[in-house]
């Protein structure tokens, strides 16, 4: 990766561990350096049980790290306060889950207004910021809907609309086609490449599935906490990269 591009995320030696004493101690996440770089798009990737969502807690602010310090946009996420930190992660981070978290009993509208409205922004600004993240995911047509009356494609397209919605500069997603069909989970990751292209976001996405690492930029493997393997893309096709990270895949676990 070019150095001239800016690090957005930097993870310095953490580390994450359960338990209080040596006896009954876990150590989950060891010693983990990484960085990420702005416009990426990053999958991590590893068996059931190697710290994948612990780490993306970690990276992601949900988690504070046993040792080590994780840096977004030059700043020391640890140092911040409950309250600092809360901030923090409106104004710079989105999320996207495997679940849809959305509130069945608003609109469409509003779910993906939510952030905005809990802070006050003007009804304008909030009309066109929607209509335009809702045009973008195709989805402008639905807006005046109950939530409860989408599909679950639509509602993935939301999430993502909501997370979007105060132009983070990092967009975090845990399994994000989990509980979406083979068609829609294809349409939601050629619409996070296209984000990712266009807006120039940079999204770092953890999954179990082999296809949906295929479409990313870059990849890591995570093995017993510990990073064991990285790779860009480059110019390799999807289906060529696709292969690379199967190969890689069977070759760690065998």
């Amino acid at each position: 990766m070019s150095s001239q591009k800016d690090i957005i995320l930097e993870a310095r030696h953490l580390t994450k561990s359960f338990g209080l004493y040596r006896t009954n101690r876990h150590d989950v996440i060891k010693g983990i350096d990484l960085k990420i770089y702005s416009g990426e798009f990053v999958c991590i990737m590893g068996p059931s049980g190697s710290g994948k969502t612990t780490l993306l807690n970690l990276l992601s602010t949900i988690d504070a790290p046993t040792t080590g310090s994780v840096i977004i946009n030059n700043i020391s996420v640890g140092k911040l306060g409950l309250i600092g930190l809360a901030d923090f992660r409106h104004e710079h981070l989105g999320f996207i889950f495997q679940d849809f978290y959305l509130n069945e009993r608003l609109s469409v509208f509003k779910n993906i207004a939510t952030p905005l409205l809990v802070n006050n922004v003007d009804k304008e600004e909030i009309r066109h910021r929607v209509q335009d993240i809702a045009y973008l995911l195709h989805i402008e047509d639905q807006l005046d809907k109950m939530a409860d009356q989408c599909s679950r494609g639509q509602k993935q397209r939301i999430a993502v609309a909501r997370a979007l919605i105060t132009n983070p500069k990092l967009i975090v997603a845990d399994e994000p086609t989990g509980n979406l069909d083979q068609k829609n989970a294809h349409e939601l990751l050629k619409i996070l490449q296209k984000l990712n292209k266009r807006l120039n976001l940079t999204i770092l996405l953890v999954t179990h599935d082999l296809l949906v690492a295929s479409y990313s930029s870059r990849f890591f493997y995570l093995k017993d906490g510990q990073i064991t393997t990285e790779f860009e893309r480059g110019e390799l096709s999807q289906l060529d990269y696709l292969h690379r990270i199967r190969d890689c895949f069977e070759d760690e676990e065998s």
